[in-house]
């Protein structure tokens, strides 16, 4: 569930959603308008009590000081379209791939076991 830029939404209370910690491994936010708002990242991480968050889907990618304020993000993904529009220009596309905050499917490898590492 994903907050909307109108407050008092039903959106908001991510908790109203929320099966509980038994039924869910990753909580996730889809995150458009650039609403990068400390207080969703906030309510993610206190309803989780420690398991990882994401953003499920993002419009305009996360700056590398909202990575830096908010590093418990595990994750983003953005639309093909998104990637390439006026929201994000090839120079903060490029600047934030190479960024040493963001892994990249070129920097991690499985090894026989099955196991993740970062190169």
């Amino acid at each position: 569930n994903a907050p909307r830029n109108k407050p008092g939404d039903e959106a908001y209370a991510y908790e109203w959603f929320y099966p509980g910690n038994d039924y869910v491994d990753v909580l996730a936010a889809d995150i458009y308008g650039n609403d990068y708002r400390a207080s969703h990242y906030d309510q993610l991480l206190a309803l989780g009590g420690g398991k990882p968050i994401a953003m499920g889907e993002v419009g305009e990618l996360p700056s590398d000081s909202i990575l830096t304020a908010q590093p418990r993000w595990s994750w983003f993904m953005t639309w093909g379209y998104f990637i390439c529009s006026k929201h994000n220009p090839p120079k903060k596309v490029i600047q934030l791939y190479s960024s040493p905050q963001v892994l990249t499917a070129d920097e991690v490898y499985r090894d026989k076991q099955g196991r993740w590492h970062v190169r």
